[in-house]
């Protein structure tokens, strides 16, 4: 139970497509959005092959994630997760997705629906997510999570 909990928590929210919308404006909005979808289309890519590796490198040191029951999970905790047990994720179809840049913090908020390996059932997700500035990047410091509308 809790490792499906964990393996839940953990990957539930770090998934957004490519389709960004609504940006917000600072006058490098067009720069920023791109910046935010090659991370984001990163941290999708090292979620589905459970790179730990390239987690550690696109999630900041101060990261952490809260699920709707106020579960909290910090980076080193989500990074030892994977190492030990990579992805449980087979398909990842985000949508309705919105982008909100403030000069330097991004705010992303959506819907995710993925497919488990081996199986036919899905999770369906509402998150939000925050995007630092920081010297080397952009980097993910928070996310919030809960599930809605299970099939």
């Amino acid at each position: 139970m809790k490792l499906t909990f964990v393996l839940t928590f953990f990957f539930g929210a770090l998934f957004v497509a490519a389709n960004f919308a609504n940006a917000q404006t600072p006058a490098n909005s067009d720069a920023t959005t791109q910046a935010i979808m090659q991370l984001e289309n990163g941290l999708n890519d090292a979620i589905l092959k459970g790179d730990a590796v390239a987690l550690d490198k696109l999630i900041a040191s101060e990261w952490f994630a809260k699920s709707g029951d106020t579960s909290l999970v910090t980076k080193s905790q989500l990074v030892d997760f994977v190492k030990a047990n990579g992805s449980p994720w087979a398909s990842i179809k985000d949508h309705d997705v919105n982008v909100r840049i403030h000069d330097s913090a991004v705010v992303v908020d959506g819907y995710s629906t993925r497919g488990l390996k081996g199986s036919e059932a899905q999770m369906n997700l509402r998150f939000t997510r925050v995007y630092a500035k920081a010297s080397s990047g952009w980097q993910l410091v928070a996310m919030h999570f809960e599930r809605v509308n299970q099939q």
